[in-house]
């Protein structure tokens, strides 16, 4: 799994070139899951390095790995028509993004 997301992180590295953005909103769960195993513990900074073409930007990894684990779980509600639950998740996954430093903002 985390090799089939250091391909998606080429692809956004890629479309960053191409955007300077990182968009996690466009991922499915999958994609979402495998950011969260690839961006956990001590694999932030070589994720870090691999986005944003530093180490030292471990933190902004942190925000988005919450990010993402919040978005699949606004995903999941909204599959289960827990339409509440979703809204509430998704307006926490807006209040990280605005959080997020602007290098990171899609």
């Amino acid at each position: 799994m985390v090799e089939r997301f250091c391909k998606t992180v080429d692809h956004l590295r890629e479309f960053r070139r191409k955007q300077s953005d990182v968009n996690l909103s466009g991922f499915g769960v999958d994609g979402l899951r495998a950011f969260i195993l690839a961006s956990a513990g001590n694999k932030a900074a070589g994720i870090a390095h691999r986005l944003f073409g530093s180490p030292g930007k471990v933190e902004t990894v942190r925000q988005l790995r919450t990010y993402a684990c919040h978005r699949v779980t606004a995903l999941f509600a909204e599959k289960m028509g827990d339409t509440e639950k979703a809204q509430m998740y998704h307006e926490i996954c807006d209040k990280i993004h605005r959080g997020l430093p602007e290098y990171a903002r899609w």
